[in-house]
């Protein structure tokens, strides 16, 4: 039993953080990368989340910042509420929250009234005047609803059918109707991407390469695989999973001979692992020494219990070799470990097509069109 966790005796920061690994999403549209040496599944209930995970916030130059408003905000906008701010950090998702009972209607109403009053104490009297707004909402204050006016419902940006109670609590109310007007989809034009609240230990380039890596992952460039190089470069001590992120994007931007450098950054015992593997068989490829290459690829797809990006990429060179036999195995086996990959499906229905194998190849095409039907 002391191996497990209560939540309800942590400290409130580390209480939130196990919330926080999944309702904490500053931006959508850049999703926080995790700490080089952490895997998506290493935080544990009682850890400090930014010890794990580094959440990303942005600009959009469309609107202010304070108007930016998603579907997985309920964190964001609270750590901006009065309320949490004024609790110096003694507020959290439990505060209000049963995480084993869901509340609706009336039930909810008055649950959520009785955590206000937790803290507001002075709220019946300020609001039991019956010529007030707050008296106009209801017959008693008992049945008065503080969520309703003080954290409204808002339409969400990225999912503009649904709303979302908005959990930036306010002081003063919005009496505007537009909260719920139906939106139109939303382009953002980011601006900025910056760390959320960084660990105060992150030093200075390592943050700088955090959110480098962070525009580099969304496909975001403007100089971001410069800034990530250089940022890497100064790093005490870097983790080798530094150099290999590095080398991928590098590789991704077809920048064969940095890649390279990169790799020869590693130490000899991590140059032999599949990733470094992976990314020497792409820079291989691209500096036309499509055999070893191939070779690379092809033992790491044999050795590899899940590795779906070596037999793709073996497929896609064993078909611009005109090899379709070895493409068509390839890029069957990439299928089957990754189904939903409509790119997969697509080129192996090239070299289906090529082999003279209509009908399968008119099966994978369909399943690509499936997927992505665009």
């Amino acid at each position: 039993r002391s191996s497990i966790v209560q939540p309800g005796k942590l400290d409130w920061p580390t209480r939130n953080d196990v919330c926080f690994q999944c309702h904490l999403l500053p931006a959508v549209e850049v999703i926080g990368p995790r700490r080089i040496d952490r895997d998506w599944y290493d935080f544990r209930p009682g850890q400090r989340l930014r010890d794990d995970a580094l959440p990303v916030d942005v600009s959009d130059a469309s609107m202010p910042d304070d108007d930016r408003f998603q579907i997985n905000h309920h964190a964001w906008r609270m750590l901006q509420s009065p309320c949490y701010v004024g609790s110096k950090g003694e507020m959290g998702c439990t505060s209000c929250h049963d995480p084993h009972v869901r509340r609706v209607g009336a039930e909810a109403s008055g649950w959520y009234r009785e955590r206000c009053l937790a803290c507001h104490e002075d709220l019946p009297r300020a609001h039991g005047d019956a010529s007030t707004t707050h008296g106009d909402r209801a017959n008693s204050a008992d049945e008065r609803d503080c969520i309703a006016c003080h954290m409204p419902k808002r339409r969400t940006q990225d999912v503009v059918e649904a709303t979302m109670t908005d959990h930036r609590v306010v002081r003063h109310i919005d009496a505007s109707d537009t909260r719920l007007a139906p939106r139109a989809p939303h382009v953002p034009e980011l601006t900025d991407i910056r760390l959320f609240d960084p660990p105060a230990e992150l030093g200075s380039d390592e943050a700088k390469a955090y959110r480098a890596l962070a525009a580099l992952d969304h496909g975001i460039g403007g100089g971001a695989l410069d800034a990530l190089a250089r940022h890497v470069a100064r790093i005490d001590d870097a983790h080798p999973s530094w150099w290999l992120r590095l080398a991928r994007h590098q590789a991704g931007a077809a920048r064969w001979d940095d890649a390279a450098a990169a790799l020869a950054k590693l130490p000899k015992s991590e140059q032999t692992s599949p990733d470094a593997r992976f990314i020497a068989a792409l820079v291989a490829a691209g500096q036309g020494h499509r055999g070893e290459a191939r070779a690379l690829l092809a033992d790491l797809a044999r050795t590899q219990a899940f590795l779906p990006e070596a037999s793709y990429n073996l497929g896609l060179l064993a078909l611009r070799d005109g090899d379709t036999a070895t493409a068509i195995r390839a890029l069957t086996e990439a299928t089957r470990l990754r189904p939903l990959s409509a790119a997969s499906w697509l080129r192996l229905a090239m070299a289906q097509h090529q082999a003279h194998q209509p009908e399968a190849a008119r099966t994978s095409l369909t399943r690509a069109l499936e997927i992505r039907p665009d």
